[in-house]
């Protein structure tokens, strides 16, 4: 399927289109992302974006382009764009031109102008410390409504303007209480900065703004521009209102659009939902949302997400395929619809919303030293996920993991089993965040997995770990123990020299390190057996024991922390009282009262390496300095619906 490309120039008729020649032109991209529901069973469908580039003027026309070789993959509205047609190419529909190439000259979103959004003073942000902070907080989501009633289709507007204000604004289950709630208090889509207008339109005509057709019985294309041209027209030169102050334009349609709607092939209109990639008109964005799915909260927070250029949240279709679900995750609304729930991490840090209590690469994250970490739930703080970048795999680019600690709430965050009231593992690759790319679902584990002795899983517990065997990054992650309001994890980098293994060679088990990540080393390690100086095989591997079969390790002690290692500290994140054993997991209690010195910092909510240890406690709130213990001499290895 050919992504259709629609350009607005300001002078279609001067681009000279000789047979043989290709003739590069300038203009700025739009891109509208569809949400369909297909067949009315709730069946989900991916379609590629259609692109546009803004109209300039009212003597400016629509130059549709045929992209069939996807060269606009990736790009995002509010983008300056050189194109190269090709005027020879064969197959070309009519009415189009194909693109032979295209170059981005000039990025709106990535000079931080879209929507008004503040920028933090620091902008020098390094790749290592990206996650820690953020450069713009969505907080402003002021939205005009627009209630369509097209020449009675459908049964005209889906509701009085008191009636759809008062579900959508008012109360607690209203989507102002959502948005509040899903961006920790820190954004507004409210009464105080939006409202609803009903606009009466004729079935078709000609845009009073810039001079084209409209029909609302056409649902993509051209069609949906040009009528969100002339809703804003009526807007302002009808009803006084000054619409360019309001962020996210939602043109709501009337009901029953598959009865009386068509898609531009002739097929039926099935999305409940299109937005525009990223802020179209530089300052403020469109979208569109069918009136069957009106009410429905989690539908505008994804369509509202894509005005900011957030992808979709996506899963892997299988363990062993790299075929994607583009709306596959459940635990975003930027998944499938319709389930209320809010964003993954990724999605969180893109809007401003959340950031890093903790960031971790090679550096300190070195092979078989587990960190342990506290992280806050999703909903309790801004400062709340882990970052790990795998800068070690020696891969062009780096992935980037996300640990999340989410808990069901009963009004707003309720999604399928297995995405929600656990440790949550997502990849995304940008590191800033006006990327559109898609945020990937890697791995889930409960909190109400059976835990080990005194409510504590061991670390590497395979029944409480996530492991990463997809990218060759070696990584374990281990959900120690979950709370009500936070969890203990455990995050260790298998040693890719021993290839990750403990125990099939004499030096993976004299190293000190615990290669295989399952909280045990050298002769805690069952699979070292064989190399230990008290058995037949002469701790070497070649006493009369060393032809001899080796039985299958058992499972690891039961042990409070990753074993051997100092006994661990938590210090305090202010002020230089003690820790009490209420700011600890039960089983570290102990433990904290024994420790001594400090080798590891959390600045930032980036954990900066001071020296090397075996073991690491962190705990970060993103911005008080906090420290991570060490003992003296021992050296610290800080380690649904698409739309």
């Amino acid at each position: 399927m050919y992504k259709l490309l629609v350009l607005l120039l300001a002078a279609v008729a001067s681009l000279p289109a000789p047979a043989t020649a290709n003739h590069a032109f300038m203009a700025t991209l739009m891109a509208i992302d569809m949400t369909e529901i297909d067949g009315g069973g709730g069946d989900h469908h991916h379609h590629e974006p259609q692109y546009f580039l803004r109209q300039q003027s009212k003597e400016g026309g629509f130059l549709p382009l045929w992209d069939p070789n996807g060269l606009l993959e990736g790009y995002v509205s509010n983008t300056f764009v050189k194109v190269v047609p090709d005027y020879v190419a064969e197959g070309v529909p009519a009415g189009m031109v194909a693109v032979k190439a295209i170059s981005k000259v000039l990025d709106y979103g990535d000079l931080g102008d879209t929507a008004n959004l503040p920028i933090n003073d620091d902008n020098n942000l390094s790749t290592k410390g990206v996650y820690a902070k953020t450069r713009r907080v969505v907080s402003d989501m002021s939205t005009l409504f627009y209630i369509l009633d097209f020449c009675g289709l459908g049964g005209g507007a889906v509701a009085s303007v008191e009636d759809f204000e008062a579900q959508l604004l008012d109360g607690d289950a209203s989507l102002s209480d959502f948005v509040d709630y899903c961006s920790i208090g820190q954004a507004r889509l409210s009464r105080a900065n939006s409202r609803a207008v009903k606009i009466s339109l004729p079935c078709n005509g000609t845009s009073r703004s810039t001079g084209r057709p409209w029909d609302a019985t056409l649902c993509s294309g051209e069609s949906l521009l040009e009528t969100a041209y002339e809703a804003d027209w009526v807007a302002a030169n009808l009803l006084n209102i000054s619409h360019q102050r309001y962020v996210h334009h939602i043109l709501v349609y009337p009901r029953g659009m598959r009865t009386w709607g068509r898609a531009l092939d002739g097929s039926q209109c099935t999305w409940a939902g299109n937005a525009a990639l990223g802020m179209a008109m530089g300052t403020w964005s469109y979208v569109w949302v069918a009136g069957d799915y009106w009410g429905n909260r989690q539908l505008y927070l994804h369509e509202i997400g894509h005005n900011y250029r957030l992808g979709h949240a996506s899963t892997f279709v299988s363990a062993d395929s790299d075929d994607k679900a583009h709306h596959g995750d459940w635990s975003s609304a930027m998944g499938y619809c319709c389930s209320d729930r809010c964003f993954n991490a990724p999605n969180q840090w893109q809007m401003g919303w959340s950031t890093a209590v903790v960031t971790l690469d090679g550096s300190v994250l070195t092979p078989g030293a587990g960190v342990t970490m506290k992280l806050p739930a999703q909903g309790e703080t801004p400062a709340s996920f882990a970052a790990i970048t795998s800068d070690w795999t020696g891969a062009t680019t780096k992935s980037n993991i996300f640990v999340s600690y989410r808990l069901t709430d009963s009004r707003y965050d309720v999604t399928q089993p297995g995405y929600i009231d656990g440790l949550l593992v997502h990849e995304y690759d940008g590191t800033v965040q006006s990327f559109g790319g898609e945020s990937t679902f890697r791995g889930f584990i409960s909190r109400n997995v059976n835990p080990g002795a005194g409510g504590l899983a061991d670390p590497g517990d395979p029944l409480a770990s996530w492991v990463d065997d997809r990218f060759g990054t070696g990584l374990v992650v281990t959900l120690l123990q979950g709370g009500d309001t936070d969890a203990w994890v455990w995050v260790c980098r298998q040693d890719g020299a021993s290839g990750g293994r403990e125990g099939d060679t004499a030096g993976s088990c004299h190293d000190g390190v615990d290669n295989d990540c399952n909280g045990a080393a050298d002769e805690d390690d069952p699979a070292c057996a064989r190399f230990l100086s008290n058995d037949p095989f002469n701790g070497d591997g070649t006493g009369p024991g060393a032809n001899a079969s080796v039985p299958a390790a058992p499972a690891p002690p039961l042990i409070p922390l990753p074993h051997p290692r100092p006994a661990p500290r938590l210090l305090p994140q202010t002020g230089d009282d003690d820790v009490s054993g209420d700011d600890v997991a039960p089983a570290f209690a102990d433990a904290v009262e024994m420790a001594e010195n400090t080798e590891a910092q959390v600045s930032g909510g980036t954990v900066q390496e001071q020296g090397q240890q075996e073991g690491t406690v962190l705990q970060g709130t993103g911005e008080d300095p906090v420290q991570a213990p060490g003992t003296g001499d021992e050296q610290a290895q800080s380690q649904g619906d698409p739309y």
